[in-house]
């Protein structure tokens, strides 16, 4: 590797899965990772000190982001908390771009649930269809009860635990905190 720069995110990508793939699971690989790609790639110390604006450590970024695309690709799973292993389709991936030595995000964007993290914009559109439902419903709340059923309801929320209060000319019907 250059003694100037950092390779490339897709590098990290490739050397991460394929650590993953000769251990079959990697415990603690946030922090275990970046030390092996180091020890692989023979880093400078002056390389591994470069840092981004918040001060994580370029070198340690690339290894999170490396994770992060390969699990959202689900080339990777993490069965508990830290623990990285391989999955089947990682395996037949990796030998794919054996030769390559890189995985880059235009690959990755062949696996649909990658796609969807790399891309959400279609699930910002489903937030926004929902968030028009729950106005629409929440104008339901201020139709007007039937006079007729009005003294029933009332009477069956007293009984429920509920009170009732007029604050600034309006009923308003409280839970009690006591029940």
């Amino acid at each position: 590797m250059s003694d100037s720069k950092l390779p490339y995110l897709r590098e990290y990508t490739f050397v991460v899965l394929d650590l993953i793939s000769k251990e079959e699971m990697i415990s603690n690989a946030r922090k275990v990772l970046p030390d092996m790609i180091q020890k692989i790639w023979n880093l400078p110390n002056p390389l591994l000190q470069v840092l981004k604006k918040n001060g994580t450590p370029l070198h340690n970024d690339r290894v999170s982001w490396a994770l992060t695309y390969l699990k959202k690709a689900g080339l990777i799973d993490f069965p508990k908390r830290g623990t990285a292993l391989i999955t089947k389709s990682g395996k037949d991936y990796l030998n794919e771009f054996r030769d390559v030595c890189e995985i880059s995000a235009k690959n990755l964007m062949r696996i649909d649930s990658f796609k969807k993290f790399f891309n959400p914009k279609k699930q910002v559109e489903d937030i926004s269809k929902n968030e028009v439902l729950i106005n629409n419903d929440s104008s339901l709340i201020n139709v007007s009860v039937d006079r007729m059923i009005f003294p029933e309801l009332l009477r069956d929320l007293l009984e429920s635990g509920y009170s009732v209060a007029h604050v600034n000319g309006a009923l308003s019907i409280v839970r009690n905190s006591a029940q």
